[in-house]
């Protein structure tokens, strides 16, 4: 069992051949998952796929849980860049409220353009690696956009505040694209976006007057 709160350990790799390698095991993980429409996939499979020993493929994850666990990692930053930048451009909380639709937009079109990254959201409740990588990529956006929000809000007793909603926002955020992915009507999916990010427009855009 995955602890939540521990990524399992995987080896980086050093040399461009042992780089390559490692390469190789993602897409091949990648591919198979995306496949076989789930992240139940044997290691030997990988390996197979991969056209390497599976002893190989233990040097540098030692688990199937280590392989989807880093995985998720590489799924997600691409959205995590995309905050990061959008975070760095916000001049005030009326910047960050008015700018909150578009950013879930984005990272909703983000999800859809990437086919393991749906498959790995989607078992998210079956698989405790997915589970753990994402509990550790809400707490760092979470991280990342306290300390944004914490420049610009003018009193420091709303600390506590703003990391509560700030791990609020991404935890939820979380659960609305799994949600928009489970619905086939594209519109119902595009009226919850917009109506999650109005809540969050309203509580960003007061939260310094409260």
């Amino acid at each position: 069992m995955v602890d939540i709160h521990d990524a399992p350990p995987w080896r980086e790799p050093v040399q461009a051949r042992s780089r390559a390698r490692v390469a190789a095991i993602l897409e091949a993980a990648r591919t198979l998952i995306v496949e076989k429409n789930t992240t139940e996939v044997k290691i030997t499979e990988v390996a197979q796929r991969a056209s390497i020993p599976v002893g190989s493929l233990y040097q540098f994850f030692p688990s199937r849980s280590a392989l989807v666990y880093r995985l998720c990692e590489l799924e997600m930053m691409p959205i995590d860049a995309a905050l990061a930048d959008g975070l760095s451009r916000v001049g005030t909380l009326d910047d960050l409220a008015a700018g909150v639709e578009k950013q879930m937009r984005n990272g909703l079109a983000t999800v859809r353009a990437r086919p393991c990254l749906i498959v790995l959201l989607n078992c998210a409740g079956t698989d405790p690696a997915i589970r753990a990588a994402n509990f550790r990529n809400t707490n760092a956006n979470a991280e990342r956009l306290a300390k944004r929000l914490k420049t610009l809000v003018r009193h420091p007793s709303r600390a506590p505040a703003v990391e509560a909603l700030a791990l609020l926002i991404c935890h939820l955020w979380s659960d609305v694209i799994r949600l928009c992915l489970m619905l086939e009507d594209e519109r119902r999916s595009n009226e919850i976006v917009t109506q999650y990010a109005g809540m969050l427009s309203r509580h960003l855009a007061g939260l310094d007057r409260r």
